[in-house]
Parts: structure tokens; sequence; C-alpha cells
């Protein structure tokens, strides 16, 4: 009888389970010192992280840095879903870093994140055209080319949440329902310079809405 060997604590861990560890170590603080420990462990590690993991959420992690979504986007290329609400140092530059590095992302949050501009949203529609769900809530810079340009660059969009975003047109809102006929939720409330127009784009261009709120 031949007995198995006793695992080592990580050592024997299957790549999926490292990648949750990772993940729960990281998701603590958000820091980048916490990050850049775990990708210090060995060669490995980076290389579970870079493979396995497909969502953080760093919602609410008011300290995160662009310099720390870089270092994301960079090591961690598979990611699909992203949550940085209320990350409110972010800037474009952080947006610009994981649409380069992550061209494969179908969920991205930024509610609150209100010093993004257009150019946050343009280098994800330029890169990210996989995009189905996007949430600029409260990114109260955001004009209609933000908008506009997802409608030309995202035609899979099913989710759109640019609530409080009062420089918002219906020009805008015009674009994206004749590029995203799939839209099936969006959310322009408090979006105050919207009218009957914008309403009427998308009950004409996007049959498939459950979701749409107006309120304020």
């Amino acid at each position: 009888l031949t007995l198995a060997a006793k695992p080592t604590v990580f050592g024997d861990l299957p790549d999926e389970l490292l990648a949750l560890v990772f993940a729960a170590f990281v998701g603590l603080d958000g820091s980048f010192a916490s990050w850049y420990v775990v990708r210090s462990v060995s060669h490995r590690w980076r290389a579970v992280a870079g493979e396995c993991l497909l969502r953080v959420d760093f919602g609410g992690c008011v300290r995160l840095t662009d310099e720390t979504v870089a270092a994301i986007a960079a090591g961690w290329p598979r990611l699909k879903e992203v949550d940085f609400s209320e990350c409110e140092d972010l800037t474009d530059a952080a947006v610009i870093a994981l649409a380069a590095g992550c061209p494969g992302l179908k969920e991205v949050t930024f509610t609150w994140c209100y010093l993004l501009t257009d150019a946050a949203v343009l280098s994800l529609a330029a890169v990210c055209t996989g995009l189905q769900q996007v949430s600029f809530g409260r990114c109260d810079l955001m004009t209609d080319a933000a908008v506009g340009a997802l409608g030309e660059g995202c035609p899979g969009l099913e989710v759109v949440d640019f609530e409080g975003c009062d420089r918002l047109t219906d020009a805008g809102v015009k674009a994206l329902a004749a590029g995203c006929p799939g839209l099936e939720a969006v959310s322009f409330s408090t979006c105050s310079k919207l009218t009957d127009e914008a309403v009427g784009a998308l009950a004409a261009g996007c049959p498939w809405l459950k979701a749409v709120c107006f309120e304020g």
C-alpha cells in the first residue's frame, strides 16, 4: 500500500482554487501592495492570476489608483467583468489601460467615478467591442460623444447606465439606440436635457427593451 504524499499548503492546489485564493486576498483592501505581494509569490501565481481570474470587484476602494488598475490590466488580461464603482481617484488613464490590457471585457462598472470623461468610454468602445453591460452613472463629465461611441463600437450592448450624466442630450441617446438594437435595460434618470425624442428613439430602435428609467 502506497500512501499519497501529504499536500503542501498551496503547492498542490489546482489552479482554479489558487485563483480564488488570489482574488480573496487582493480584495481585502484593493491596494497595490496586496496585489504586488501575491504576484511576487511565484511564476505560477502570476500565471494563474492571468489565466483563471475573470472577474474583479474593487467597488468602494476609494484609494485605488490609476497605477493599480493598469497593473491589474497587465496581470489579468482575460478579465470579463470589473467593478470599480466609487473609486473616486480614478481618471481616464485607468480605463484606457484597462481597455488596452483586457480587450475581452463584457461588463464594466465605474459608477461615481466622477473624474472620468468621454476619453474613458471612447477607449472602451474602440477596443472592447464585445461589451454587454456598462455603467457610468454619476460620471457627470460624460457627453454625447461617449454614448455615441458605444452605439458605434459596441453593437451587442444590453445594459447601459448613465444616470445623472446631465450633459447628455437626445443626440447621444439616438446614436446609442441606432447602434445597439439589442438593448434590454437603460437608465438615464436625472439627465435633465433629454426629451421625448430620446424616449422615442429607444422605443423605435430597441424592441427588446424591458427596463427604461428617465426618472427626474
